[in-house]
């Protein structure tokens, strides 16, 4: 995706003060603009000052319009300047935090659940407690709708072992073995929160929950370890999303 960022400054003459306009315009996101009577284009209104000035952007490429209105002026600005300012604020506003939550919209919309994506482990933003350490741990999950959960994983143990495996199966709760590892693993998902069991050979049960930041960027999985001794080891899993 590519931004494009348009910057004008217009100097007009108020009285025998000069006064300067700048405006800043972001292109990125197409399906906020509303169509209009031209196919190929879209014209939006880029100052309060000047009908002529215009940014024009292609529909046939993805751009939603934001406009960062930023102006500095001499002493004796009109109110309905002012009110106009406040506007295009609360405006800019209501547009960043849409922009914020976007990823996580746009997966929705494509039926994939927040499990969906790159994934890279954080590991200075991770707890391992006494639990085995990890160096590192890349996740490439490549479906996750409730009739499949399809993923693959590679990863470096804190020894320095590196190893891989990968999981396909429906989040039914049902258990699906695991192609690389005699382990099998389970999955429930309910809105916002993935749930995991894992069995191993041994005995140990390890039970975790997946949550995405707001803006969908930051993925943590909250785990229990349940030795076969009975002991437990609490885990902070933190994962990067890459895409």
């Amino acid at each position: 995706m590519q931004w494009l960022f348009v910057l004008q400054v217009v100097l007009h003459r108020q009285g025998n003060t000069h006064r300067r306009h700048a405006s800043m315009v972001l292109l990125t996101l197409p399906s906020l603009l509303a169509p209009t009577s031209d196919p190929a284009w879209l014209s939006v209104p880029f100052l309060t000052h000047g009908d002529a000035n215009h940014i024009r952007s292609s529909r046939q490429s993805p751009s939603l319009v934001l406009l960062v209105a930023l102006s500095a002026g001499s002493a004796g600005v009109a109110s309905k300047e002012k009110t106009a300012m406040k506007k295009y604020s609360l405006r800019l506003l209501g547009i960043l935090l849409f922009l914020a939550l976007a990823p996580v919209a746009l997966r929705s919309q494509t039926g994939q659940g927040i499990l969906f994506g790159h994934w890279k482990l954080n590991v200075a933003k991770s707890t391992f407690g006494d639990g085995p350490k990890l160096m590192a741990m890349a996740i490439d999950v490549t479906s996750d709708k409730p009739e499949l959960i399809q993923y693959d994983v590679a990863a470096t143990a804190g020894n320095g072992f590196a190893y891989t495996y990968s999981f396909k199966g429906a989040a039914d709760g049902k258990e699906y073995p695991i192609t690389g590892s005699s382990s099998v693993y389970s999955y429930t998902e309910e809105a916002g929160v993935v749930h995991e069991t894992q069995k191993d050979p041994d005995g140990t049960i390890t039970k975790g929950d997946f949550t995405v930041s707001p803006n969908g960027k930051v993925g943590t999985w909250m785990y229990t370890i349940t030795n076969p001794d009975g002991t437990v080891v609490k885990q902070k899993l933190v994962f990067d999303h890459l895409a």
